[in-house]
């Protein structure tokens, strides 16, 4: 029922830890459980009927039971002969709000670090002159 899939990279196999064998002629449904948004789905679904591209982000999930978000971009693929949508072309490609925050963290990190030397030096003893003496100052 519905749209199967006909075809499998083995990074959708690395994604969802199913194998092509276990998924082709299927409906990708299997994918999506509690926190899959059925908002994304309708949207999803409404454009392969209507033969348009669309992309969404939907919650699906892993073989093993965890979750990941998936960014789904379907395309109708043309008969150049007539015109007529033959396949939909689906790229999906998983994203996560984790590698963004270690980036940033590492970021934050970075900025600290070089602004150490400027403030050491307002924290730093310097040498200053006192009637003729050298003194340590602040």
């Amino acid at each position: 029922p519905g749209v199967p899939l006909v075809y499998v990279n083995p990074a959708f196999e690395q994604l969802t830890g199913y194998t092509s064998d276990e998924v082709v002629g299927r409906n990708c449904r299997f994918l999506q459980g509690p926190e899959t948004s059925r908002a994304a789905v309708s949207e999803l679904t409404a454009a392969i009927q209507r033969h348009t591209s669309c992309t969404v982000s939907l919650a699906n999930y892993h073989k093993a039971g965890s979750g990941f978000t998936n960014s789904v971009t379907v395309l109708p693929i043309l008969d150049v002969v007539t015109g007529e949508p033959r396949i939909h072309f689906s790229l999906s490609q998983r994203y996560s709000v984790a590698p963004l925050a270690a980036a940033s963290q590492r970021l934050a990190a970075e900025k600290i670090q070089a602004t150490i030397p400027r403030v050491m030096r307002f924290l730093t003893p310097t040498p200053s002159v006192s009637d003729g003496d050298v003194a340590v100052g602040a």
